[in-house]
């Protein structure tokens, strides 16, 4: 009967650690994921800010202005794309996350004559040109 009782009470208390242990893995998870997803929003807004640092540094530098710069692979191990929006002069970074971070911010008026969409691991030429500023990853800025 004592081996039995000692049993059950090792089950029990197995149990309960495991319980405990499931638990807190689960609390440390979330955790984890909100603390991803905070990183994912901090780098697509730095990237999104640098994006308009350059468009505004070449349409206040004037015609002939161009520079460029390389975008990132990815951020923070998913994939994202920035997308300038011609009618709002909008920036918009939206990292594939399971959270769909998503970052936008709003531009004075560039000029721009048709959205732009830009893609990660290539080069991005911003440059000013007599009839407004260019924004593209094919070079053609000059």
């Amino acid at each position: 009967m004592r081996k039995a009782q000692i049993s059950l009470e090792f089950l029990v208390y197995s149990s309960i650690f495991l319980l405990v242990f499931i638990i807190m893995s689960f609390v440390f998870s979330g955790m984890a994921g909100a603390e991803t997803g905070k990183s994912n929003f901090v780098m697509a807004t730095i990237l999104g800010n640098k994006l308009l640092a350059y468009m505004s540094t070449s349409y206040y530098m004037g015609p002939d202005f161009t520079a460029e710069f390389e975008l990132p692979a990815n951020i923070n191990g998913f994939s994202y794309d920035i997308m300038i929006v011609k009618g709002t002069n909008s920036v918009f970074v939206n990292v594939h996350d399971t959270a769909e971070t998503f970052y936008s911010t709003r531009a004075m008026y560039f000029g721009l004559d048709e959205d732009v969409t830009l893609l990660p691991s290539k080069k991005v030429v911003v440059g000013m040109r007599r009839d407004g500023l260019c924004v593209s990853q094919d070079g053609d800025c000059q």
